[in-house]
């Protein structure tokens, strides 16, 4: 049974149970995963996933269910389902589907990947796992190396009379290795992600996990000292992802943001623009639509510094009397949508890093961060976490540094960025998040 001909059955037979407004969400998809060790794969899995979710509304009360199965009785028993959990919820007078909106048309999708062989991906993974050990011979260990790609496919169809459907395709490689010069041992790690194998440079991948590596030999603590402190792209964008999570409108709503009562406010420094853009071509985040069908869209969530908008999906929006932003977000076909980021991205500028760094007398340029989890709290904005990379004098990267922490508080360090760099990249952040490096007028760099 085709995506079409199954939505417009549940629709139809929802609406002669007297259901006011009813979504059906069709998903499929298919992933794999390879794992290499030594010059071998260790381990190769692959998964495919189909299911339906059903979501409607029973005098303003929500109801969902899903099934896998996709015969008759089972969507009919699907869609029973969704309408006894509507009776038993509370109802909502905010819950309802989105007006129909046409979508733009993206180009997310490689045919390319779809028939790629396994061998070939095996490959690619083993040719990056020698290109990081040619980089240098204190390159002594590649301890981790993983690919992974999917192939995804989402129908979506309402009672209002939408209906959308997309395919996405996406590649990822993971590299992490260790270097080693005498006694002394560092570690460090890179990645590439795309549409296809074609977009991964496996080069770029090996030279920028080696590199880091071996620029962390010999890494000290320092005093603890009041610097700037330089973040690479990578390590910004561990932040703004944060940031990302207390800009949720069911953040806000539910109280747990520190910017829910900030909206219109300065929150930043003026030269801090973000963007939730989830139509960019090489964004992972990208989709014609989000989660309930509404049009994916380039939205200003922080302009010049100042608070423009929380991200919504549907009910949030109106609760909050706005339009969905479209982020809608739902992690697969088993779970209503709730609201999540496309693309967070902090714009860049046309300075370049070397100019950034060659500002600062003395400083810290932070290459990782551990504990963002735990030692960022989204809610009362305490920012504490362990770190580790370079320290700078007289604007030149003068030697290592591990076993410190960097500590502020989230408006303080958005309201001190004093500089945005050019370097802008896109990571698999909790979703897909980019940034370029950033440099922070002042944090506490605690060490011994």
């Amino acid at each position: 049974m085709r995506a079409s001909e199954i939505c417009e059955k549940i629709i139809k037979s929802g609406q002669r149970r007297g259901v006011q407004e009813i979504e059906v969400y069709l998903e499929s998809s298919r992933s794999q995963r390879i794992k290499v060790f030594q010059g071998k794969a260790e381990s190769v899995s692959t998964s495919k996933s189909l299911g339906v979710g059903t979501r409607v509304f029973v005098n303003k009360a929500l109801g969902y269910a899903f099934t896998t199965e996709l015969d008759d009785r089972s969507l009919e028993e699907c869609l029973s389902a969704a309408f006894s959990n509507a009776r038993a919820t509370e109802a909502d007078l905010h819950n309802a589907l989105p007006e129909v909106e046409k979508p733009p048309s993206l180009d997310i999708y490689r045919e390319s990947l779809a028939q790629t062989s396994t061998e070939t991906k095996i490959d690619l993974a083993l040719s990056l796992e020698q290109l990081a050990f040619d980089y240098s011979p204190k390159v002594k260990e590649v301890d981790l190396l993983i690919y992974s790609d999917g192939i995804t496919e989402v129908t979506i169809a309402n009672s209002k009379g939408f209906y959308g459907h997309y395919r996405r395709s996406d590649c990822f490689i993971y590299l992490h290795v260790l270097a080693q010069q005498n006694s002394d041992i560092s570690s460090a790690s890179a990645y590439a992600v795309g549409r296809e194998l074609a977009d991964l440079s496996m080069e770029k991948t090996a030279e920028e996990a080696a590199s880091k590596a071996i620029m962390l030999l010999g890494a000290q603590p320092v005093r603890t000292a009041v610097v700037p402190v330089l973040l690479d792209p990578e390590v910004a964008a561990e932040v703004i992802g944060v940031i990302a999570g207390a800009l949720s409108a069911e953040a806000v709503q539910k109280g747990r943001s520190l910017f829910a009562d900030k909206l219109g406010h300065q929150i930043a420094a003026n030269l801090v623009h973000i963007v939730d853009d989830g139509t960019l071509p090489e964004g992972l985040g990208s989709n014609p639509f989000d989660g309930e069908g509404v049009p994916k869209g380039k939205t200003p969530v922080i302009d010049s510094g100042i608070l423009s908008t929380f991200l919504h999906n549907t009910c949030t929006a109106r609760r909050a009397g706005c339009r969905s932003t479209g982020n809608a977000s739902r992690p697969s076909f088993r779970g209503a949508p709730e609201v999540g980021i496309s693309n967070f991205v902090l714009l860049p500028s046309i300075t370049p890093r070397e100019d950034l760094l060659g500002s600062i007398k003395e400083g810290f340029l932070v290459m990782e961060i551990q504990g963002v989890h735990s030692g960022a709290n989204p809610v009362s904005g305490e920012f504490s976490v362990g770190a580790k990379g370079m320290w700078i004098k007289n604007g030149q990267l003068s030697m290592p540094v591990k076993e410190v922490t960097i500590a502020s508080d989230i408006l303080s360090m958005l309201k001190d960025i004093d500089g945005v760099a050019s370097d802008l990249r896109l990571f698999p952040v909790g979703g897909s998040v980019g940034s370029p490096t950033l440099l922070v007028r002042k944090m506490t760099v605690a060490g011994r």
